[in-house]
């Protein structure tokens, strides 16, 4: 299954902590979707964000994002969707990084058991923590609680936060083609002499998905409302359904297969919606991670 958050509240919301920030790097600066444009802390010590949208009207919240962050493989994270003084969802005790899969062959290599991927292997993968609720929910706030007490860096930093709606087509990759792809920005020059020499950019995700099955709300309410909304610039998340968590110590934490497939990104191109059948329509999505 594939699955979206789409619609992020987050720049319309007040943004508010109980932790202390830098100056020059505010908590404001998690409404810049720049993710180089961070908000960092002052220490390690374990603080809350809170996305309040009590003076709009109650949002269908259902996914939730931290991207760009510098959390370690101790940190815990834990998400839950408020109407007012009402948990509607909560996420429990997440790690911000996956347990490596046992088919995934750094596990034989390094002969790992189930366990959160090292800090070798966490220099290869984009910081982006995803959690999404089993379904969406009625929302005036969210609240993020961070515990990285033995971050090496001194500080916690988050480049942005995604609060928004969760879409989940019922008929997903089965009914459709899905390209998970890379791309790679760097540039390569070669001399005269034949000396090459380089630029070197982010790796990007990418993910292709050609839908042939769409119910009209899923086309029409859902992700072609979000296109119209988002454009090219605006944000969406994109993942392989919800994924089954698997308790390592005192955190959950997906695997490491499903991370790959889990990220923020933007849309490349607003593809047309057809409607080769009188019930189900079919819509092409392409999505292009967001970079640092």
């Amino acid at each position: 299954m594939i699955i979206f958050g789409l619609n992020n509240r987050v720049d319309e919301a007040t943004l508010s902590s109980d932790g202390a920030f830098a100056t020059g790097l505010p908590l404001a600066n998690l409404q810049s979707p720049l993710l180089a444009k961070t908000a960092r802390t002052t220490s390690t010590a374990a603080f809350s964000i809170t996305i309040d949208c009590g003076a709009l009207p109650v949002r269908n919240i259902g996914a939730v994002c931290l991207a760009g962050h510098n959390l370690s493989r101790d940190a815990v994270v834990a998400i839950s969707i408020n109407n007012g003084g009402t948990v509607k969802a909560a996420s429990g005790s997440l790690s911000p990084w996956p347990f490596l899969a046992s088919d995934d062959p750094y596990y034989d290599a390094h002969n790992f058991s189930a366990a959160i991927v090292d800090t070798a292997r966490i220099a290869t993968m984009a910081p982006s923590l995803l959690w999404f609720a089993a379904a969406n929910q009625s929302a005036s706030k969210v609240v993020i609680t961070i515990d990285d007490s033995t971050n090496a860096a001194g500080y916690i930093e988050i480049g942005r936060v995604f609060a928004g709606e969760l879409s989940q087509p019922v008929r997903g990759e089965e009914w459709a083609d899905a390209s998970w792809g890379l791309v790679d920005f760097s540039q390569v020059q070669v001399s005269k002499r034949r000396v090459k020499f380089a630029y070197k950019y982010p790796v990007i995700r990418t993910v292709g998905i050609n839908f042939k099955h769409l119910s009209q709300g899923e086309a029409i309410g859902g992700l072609k409302a979000a296109q119209r909304a988002a454009g090219l610039t605006g944000e969406v998340l994109v993942a392989k359904g919800i994924p089954a968590y698997t308790t390592i110590g005192a955190v959950s934490a997906p695997d490491s297969n499903w991370f790959a497939h889990a990220f923020l990104g933007n849309f490349t191109a607003l593809d047309p919606l057809t409607n080769p059948y009188l019930d189900a329509y079919a819509m092409s999505i392409n999505i292009e991670e967001v970079a640092a």
